[in-house]
């Protein structure tokens, strides 16, 4: 219609625009009038350029983690190998090296976690022995206390009783001089 009809190309070009029923217009003489889409193979130096970044990124970083898995960097390979669109293959490989970064915070992220809970822990523990510790100590404390009372209250008494005895000896010697 595009082609032979004049009324229908000006009612699509309200909607579509000039330029879009210009692309369609030339996309009628090439294969995407098929549905077939062109792509050139990658170069034997862009794969070798894909390849040298893959390996690259499967080494350890500065933080000792690795950008991509072995399973990525084989996915990598085989596509190229295949003939793959390199546009793909690089954007995998930026989304594999992303997954691994992600994967790394979190798993950095659980490991600050439990360092914290442990230190949380260990101090908690440190409290609760200084408490026990100082408990302890005024328990031993108040032991020595008590006996050292009680001790003081048995001389106390002996003393008195001593006192008192000494009494009724002196009091019994008076009453026998006196009766003798």
């Amino acid at each position: 219609m595009l082609r032979y009809d004049e009324y229908s190309r000006k009612q699509y070009e309200k909607v579509i625009g000039s330029g879009g029923i210009e692309a369609i217009r030339i996309a009628q003489d090439t294969p995407a009038e098929l549905g077939i889409k062109l792509q050139a193979r990658p170069s034997l130096q862009e794969k070798i350029d894909l390849l040298k970044a893959a390996e690259i990124a499967m080494q350890p970083g500065r933080d000792g983690i690795r950008g991509i898995t072995y399973d990525d960097y084989t996915y990598v390979v085989e596509r190229l190998h295949a003939g793959g669109n390199i546009k793909e293959i690089r954007l995998y490989l930026n989304q594999a090296r992303k997954r691994a970064e992600r994967k790394s915070f979190k798993e950095k992220q659980a490991l600050l976690q439990q360092q914290l809970q442990g230190n949380r822990q260990q101090s908690q523990d440190r409290i609760k022995m200084a408490a026990l510790e100082q408990n302890m100590k005024v328990r031993g404390q108040i032991a020595v206390d008590n006996n050292k009372a009680a001790n003081d209250l048995r001389l106390r008494i002996t003393d008195i009783n001593g006192k008192y005895i000494s009494q009724l000896e002196n009091l019994a010697a008076k009453e026998g001089e006196t009766a003798g």
